[in-house]
């Protein structure tokens, strides 16, 4: 891949906290971006639950990685194929494992990043949410939890953050696409909602069935997808390209 076409994402320092990592980012963020982000499963998804069914012997936490290792190559594999229309594109699973980092602390960075505000106003918000005890965060943290119940907490993040960046400029990536399976996935599914209060653009990934590359990339790289709605027939030109509607 040629890095230059991806966000780079700094390297942990030790105690580096979501705050600390946007900080460090921040200067660097152009006003306005020309930025897409691709909103993947990674933890959760179709994959996850693909690999359950057919390894119903394995822990939750085995599952857990078994998905984020399938989601990431399968992505990885496809990614030559996006069209990049010279904007850059973001990958959230390019930020790495974060050393003493939970969901609850990913979605923070993640909501600072997406929004483009600033170090001091993430703080205050971050502050705010504190007090108020906006979520419970070993609720949003626990993979094991049932998923609506996680889902309320993601809702409550998303609209405390929602209502707090409508009284402050933001400068928000230029569009959001979606990989197909993101409406299994508990984070695309937050952060789809952010882009809906943010008013960022939205795009949905499609593949192309009659593409030279589709068996070897998508059919066998994710048999999971099989069927879905986001993969469709459009002339073999390219493998991947974006729809504004399915």
């Amino acid at each position: 891949m040629n890095s230059e076409r991806f966000t780079q994402f700094l390297e942990q320092k030790d105690g580096d906290t979501p705050l600390n990592l946007w900080e460090r980012m921040y200067p660097a963020i152009p006003n306005p971006r020309s930025e897409t982000y691709v909103s993947t499963p990674f933890t959760s998804g179709p994959a996850k639950a693909y690999i359950a069914t057919k390894e119903p012997q394995l822990a939750v936490g085995e599952v857990t990685l078994r998905s984020m290792q399938a989601n990431s190559k399968f992505l990885d594999d496809a990614l030559s194929g996006f069209p990049s229309k010279n904007k850059l594109l973001t990958i959230p699973y390019h930020i790495g494992k974060r050393d003493g980092w939970g969901e609850v602390d990913y979605n923070g960075f993640w909501m600072s990043y997406l929004s483009g505000i600033s170090p001091r106003e993430a703080a205050e918000f971050n502050d705010q949410a504190a007090r108020r005890k906006v979520i419970q965060a070993d609720v949003f943290n626990d993979h094991a939890a049932p998923t609506e119940r996680r889902l309320e907490e993601y809702q409550k993040l998303v609209d405390a953050y929602g209502t707090f960046v409508e009284k402050i400029e933001i400068n928000p990536v230029s569009e959001m696409v979606f990989v197909p399976g993101y409406e299994d996935s508990l984070g695309c599914t937050a952060e789809k909602l952010l882009a809906e209060r943010l008013k960022i653009r939205q795009m949905f990934v499609v593949f192309d069935s009659a593409h030279h590359e589709y068996e070897r990339k998508v059919e066998e790289g994710a048999p999971w997808l099989k069927g879905h709605p986001q993969i469709k027939e459009n002339g073999g030109e390219t493998l991947v390209f974006f729809a504004a509607s399915l």
